[in-house]
Order: C-alpha cells, then structure tokens, then sequence
C-alpha cells in the first residue's frame, strides 16, 4: 500500500464531473505478472510447472507466479490422446514456453522433441510399400506407427482382404495419400496396373475410358 503524500502512478477508470466522481487505479499502472514472465522466459525456453489442475481439453500449469496453460494437441506429434493421459496432476514436468494466451502462459511438450513429420517427409512418397505394425483398431479403420513415430490410417474401405487384423500385427501396405504434419492414407488392396487394364479392354472389346468407369462403380 503506498504512505501518505507518497507519488504513485495511477491510471483513470472512471472520471464523472456531474457526480464529481474519479475512480482512480495504482494496479492497472503496475507491470502485468505474465508479461514479466515472458520477458523472462522468452518463446522457446525450457520452465518446470507443477500440473495444478485439467480444464476440458487443456491442463492448468503452475509456474509460481503466474498460471501456464497446456492444450492437447501441444502435447505430442502423433493423435492427441487425452490430457489426462499424458499429465498427473500434481507431478512437475518440463515445458517449452510457446507464447501468451490471455493471461496465461502457453506451454507445449511436443516442442520439446524433433518434429517426426520432417524426417518422414524426407524418407516417404506416395507409392511407398511398407511393412507397419497396428497400434490401434476402431470400426472405421486401423492405424499403424511408422518407425519414425507418424501414424498412418488404413480406412476399412481399403483393408481388402485382412479385416480381422488386431493391435500387433504387422501389415505390408501401400501409402495412397500424404498431407503433411496432418494425416497419412495407407491401402492393403493390390495396385490395379495401366498395362492390365489396357489388356483386358482388348479382350473384351471395351475402351479404356469404359474399363475405368466400371472399376470405378465395382
């Protein structure tokens, strides 16, 4: 609290010269707590927080003096599992300082380790086979773990003759679509070949165009 006749910086909330009213404040002059902090601990430095509590899709960070927040999809490369699966509450971790959010400061974990899309990115291309391992199986589908830590979705649709797959299998598939740091579509049908297609449009007496339109359909 200031003393008597002491100078203080003080800011203006409200001034009503009818009322002769003026509502003055020392709090809104002084320096914001979570913006010392990231003076301090600038985007992309390391800070141990203690896990306090989870809100929805997000986990609140204590950092002393001011609060650090955490989504989900900051907590690693890979599908974002629930917070509470990766976070305790009450456990200390490590966090990488990634900027403010309000006046909280936003925290990631998967900052912390090297991007795995840019090393797959770099190794694979559409038309790749690859013999991966099922990490996971719903009613749509079956992801599987590239070595390098990206996971790949086999749509049902394109499981072919392996429905009955489960969580340890390996299974040789084929990657028919790449959106980088976003998905990876993989099949488990045979390639239809040009050359085969051509072939049976000159025993059948179809036209090629005709030939594609009816795999298409089938």
């Amino acid at each position: 609290m200031p003393k008597k006749w002491e100078n203080v910086n003080v800011k203006v909330l409200e001034f009503n010269p009818k009322a002769q009213k003026l509502i003055l404040s020392i709090k809104e002059t002084l320096p914001k707590p979570w913006e010392e902090y990231i003076k301090k601990h600038p985007v992309g430095s390391k800070v141990k927080g203690i896990v306090q509590r989870f809100d929805k899709a997000s986990a609140i960070v204590d950092l002393g003096d001011v609060k650090g927040i955490i989504h989900r999809s900051d907590l690693s490369w890979g599908r974002p599992g629930r917070v509470e699966d990766v976070l305790k509450i009450g456990e200390e971790r490590e966090f990488a300082v990634l900027g403010l959010e309000g006046k909280f400061v936003k925290l990631g974990l998967k900052q912390l380790q090297e991007n795995p899309w840019e090393l797959f990115l770099k190794k694979y291309k559409v038309g790749d086979r690859v013999k991966l391992k099922v990490v996971s199986v719903h009613p749509f589908g079956a992801f599987l773990e590239f070595p390098e830590g990206v996971e790949g979705l086999l749509p049902f649709s394109e499981m072919g003759d392996i429905r009955d797959i489960k969580v340890g299998d390996e299974v040789e598939v084929r990657i028919i679509d790449i959106v980088p740091n976003s998905k990876v579509t993989l099949s488990a049908k045979e390639e239809t070949k040009a050359e085969d297609i051509v072939s049976e449009g000159g025993e059948s007496g179809f036209t090629l165009g005709e030939l594609l339109k009816k795999k298409i359909k089938l």
